[in-house]
């Protein structure tokens, strides 16, 4: 494994419509450091799916690291 992440959630205040939570991933790449992954930032209704939105596009990424 090169890579580690964390996604992390906010909540969006004041709430865009129905889309109340933004997630953000954090990229290290393990030995070396944070990566500037360049992902930006989800939203999703829940932290659920902002969480799972975000899961996709880090595992997306990974895929293109290898």
């Amino acid at each position: 494994m090169k890579h580690d992440h964390w996604v992390n959630i906010e909540e969006i205040k004041p709430p865009m419509g129905e889309l109340k939570f933004a997630a953000k991933a954090t990229i290290h790449e393990i030995g070396k450091g944070e990566v500037d992954h360049g992902l930006g930032e989800v939203w999703g209704k829940t932290r659920e799916e902002a969480t799972q939105k975000m899961n996709e596009k880090i595992k997306q990424w990974l895929e293109t690291q290898q």
